[in-house]
């Protein structure tokens, strides 16, 4: 062998222990720094890189679930983009001024596509930073918005969507997204709470005196027009009984009356008109068409009159916000002695 084969065998075999010493050293930082450089994004999450040497933030990437690959050098962060839950306790000040507690749960996540703009410009602790802060301001304004009285009796749907308007408004929804809004619970007060409390019973009280009245109105309409009925069939039926009628009804009782096996008395009147039957002295010497009259003057015997047009005992409702006894209601109550009778001139 010359010496020329002998120096590129020996140039040969050189470059493969630099290789060979290369590919050792690469090995033995793999893993020495294999935590750096794979990391292992888990599910829910999403990952943020920040390039030391190129730029900082990518604000255009975002990883998500499984393997990542990175340079040791750069920087990796992990962000639940999950639902997320946070519960506040607010105090705030009611239209009125009066101090409420108001204990709310918050449920939002942030927009994968923006977490990298997220981590830019707020960093990991964006909850405390941006979210908190703008979630009880809107609770604030909205609470400001009711009096006391208001948020005791109001839907606590309606505030809940109130607020959830106000942070669904707000530029922060641009990264984040409100999803609900759940009130756990609302302290007011002692005393305005209880004078909240009487006050409800008080209109409650009133309401129900209020429906007593139009029940009470409701039933002397229905007993007035009973009566009518009743006073119209008495009159129908007292036209029927002529003399001759009675006579006759009279004439069968005693044939029936003399038929029967038991004993009997049978009283006579002491008028020439009167057969025997125990039915007074005066009922045959009735005058003709006597009897009472049938009420509203109906131009067919025995037909009822117009109800639509009947006059009303109690013209004027009373509203169910109104007082029982108010001067409206002592002038409706009075009408119908002095002027609304029935057509025919007469109440019932």
């Amino acid at each position: 062998m010359s010496d020329a084969d002998t120096a590129r065998a020996w140039a040969g075999d050189r470059w493969l222990t630099w290789i060979i010493g290369a590919l050792l050293v690469l090995g033995f930082l793999v893993l020495l720094l294999w935590r750096m450089i794979f990391v292992v994004v888990p599910p829910g999450y999403v990952g943020v890189v920040f390039h030391l040497l190129l730029g900082g933030v990518d604000t255009r990437r975002v990883f998500s679930e499984g393997l990542v690959v990175k340079l040791p050098w750069d920087g990796f962060y992990l962000y639940d983009a999950r639902e997320q839950s946070h519960t506040y306790v607010v105090q705030a000040l009611s239209a009125e001024g009066m101090k409420v507690t108001v204990h709310a749960t918050l449920l939002f996540r942030p927009q994968r596509e923006r977490i990298a703009l997220l981590h830019q410009n707020w960093g990991p602790n964006y909850i405390d930073s941006l979210v908190s802060p703008v979630a009880v301001g809107a609770i604030r304004d909205v609470l400001a918005l009711h009096g006391s009285h208001d948020l005791y009796t109001r839907d606590a749907l309606d505030v809940r969507e109130e607020v959830l308007a106000r942070l669904r408004t707000n530029l922060v929804s641009e990264m984040v997204n409100f999803d609900d809004l759940s009130l756990l619970q609302m302290d007011i007060p002692a005393d305005v709470l209880q004078a909240i409390e009487e006050k409800l019973t008080a209109q409650q009280e009133q309401d129900a005196y209020a429906f007593r009245i139009s029940s009470e109105q409701s039933e002397a309409e229905r007993k007035r027009i009973e009566a009518i009925g009743i006073q119209n069939f008495y009159a129908i039926v007292a036209k029927a009984l002529t003399p001759e009628l009675l006579t006759w009804r009279g004439i069968e009782a005693t044939v029936d009356l003399a038929k029967s096996s038991n004993a009997k008395i049978v009283i006579v009147g002491g008028g020439k008109d009167q057969m025997p039957l125990i039915l007074g002295s005066d009922i045959a010497t009735l005058p003709p068409g006597g009897g009472p009259s049938v009420d509203a003057a109906p131009a067919t015997a025995g037909a009822l009159p117009d109800w639509q047009q009947l006059p009303k005992l109690f013209p004027v409702p009373i509203a169910p916000t109104k007082l029982p006894i108010t001067s409206g209601s002592a002038g409706a109550g009075s009408t119908p002695a002095g002027g609304t009778a029935s057509p025919a001139g007469g109440t019932p």
